[in-house]
């Protein structure tokens, strides 16, 4: 008498597993996101914490790694490996400098003594060259005395000029004698008598006339200057200012000369080639090098005092 119950029929596993595959999907998803964050949960642990002896950062042990990777460590250079090599660098710069220092040695000691020869050479070339413009300035004296022979002959000479070839020794007499006449106002065979004053100009030497066309130049500014000048013999001019008078003998003291009389510089360069058959020579001038000896006595570093390395 009771109620009836109606028996449900029971569950095949079939059906239970039906049902787990409907709910598969939304299990596995929540499944996977949990794995996932504890996966990153552990990386994160695993970076803020040290790797032990004997592993990676990623958790595998070393001794996993392959054998040449390992090899390769191991034959990686030392400190003491590095110590030796710098060791032999610095022996071998050691032993290059040395041989610097030798060859500079060598090359300060000949620069040395070719400064010393150089030096003698200088003395000796001055010399010369003080014998020699001598010489040049003994040759224009010796010429100056000729030159002074030769005018003090000639000055009873009368040189008429223009006399024909045709007329021969002979009738040079004659024919001078019809000259002055004529000039005189006189018959050509009247007897030659001077009554009146005649200039007559000597006749000099070839040298005095050749220096005093050289010096037309500077008789041409003394006239322009208004300054009274004159020749005197041996050669020479003559010239009064301020009643001083100042004297010309030879080219080395045209400078003085000029500077004397506020007169500007002249070039004479053909009294020069003709007196001393051209320029004085000048003496050497090496005073822009200081010998090796000059340079220790002042306190210059000599060739021997290389710098010295640091390195020894």
């Amino acid at each position: 008498m009771g109620k009836s119950t109606k028996k449900q029929p029971p569950t095949t596993p079939a059906n239970i597993s039906h049902s787990q595959g409907d709910l598969t999907r939304f299990l596995d998803k929540k499944s996977k996101q949990a794995n996932t964050s504890e996966e990153s949960k552990m990386a994160d642990a695993m970076r803020r914490s040290p790797s032990p002896a004997g592993s990676t950062a990623s958790g595998y042990s070393t001794t996993s790694l392959p054998q040449d990777l390992r090899s390769l460590f191991a034959n990686l250079p030392t400190k003491a490996d590095l110590n030796a090599v710098a060791q032999t660098i610095q022996e071998a710069h050691k032993a290059d400098i040395a041989d610097l220092r030798k060859d500079l040695q060598a090359i300060g000691d000949a620069q040395a003594q070719l400064e010393v020869r150089l030096e003698k050479a200088e003395t000796v070339c001055n010399t010369v060259f003080d014998r020699v413009n001598d010489h040049h300035r003994y040759l224009y004296l010796i010429k100056k005395q000729m030159e002074e022979l030769d005018n003090r002959g000639r000055r009873n000479n009368l040189r008429i000029r223009g006399i024909p070839e045709s007329v021969t020794q002979a009738e040079l007499r004659t024919t001078v004698c019809a000259i002055f006449n004529t000039i005189l106002g006189k018959a050509i065979t009247e007897p030659l008598e001077l009554d009146r004053d005649v200039a007559i100009f000597p006749d000099l030497a070839w040298l005095t006339l050749q220096q005093r066309r050289a010096l037309k130049p500077l008789t041409t500014t003394l006239r322009e200057k208004e300054i009274a000048y004159r020749w005197t013999f041996p050669f020479a001019l003559i010239a009064s200012k301020n009643n001083r008078q100042f004297s010309l003998k030879e080219p080395a003291e045209l400078e003085s000369f000029c500077k004397a009389l506020d007169l500007p510089d002249i070039k004479l360069n053909d009294w020069t080639d003709l007196a001393y058959n051209g320029d004085l020579l000048d003496q050497l001038c090496t005073d822009y090098w200081i010998p090796a000896h000059q340079r220790a006595s002042r306190g210059h570093r000599s060739h021997t005092a290389t710098p010295r390395s640091n390195m020894e």
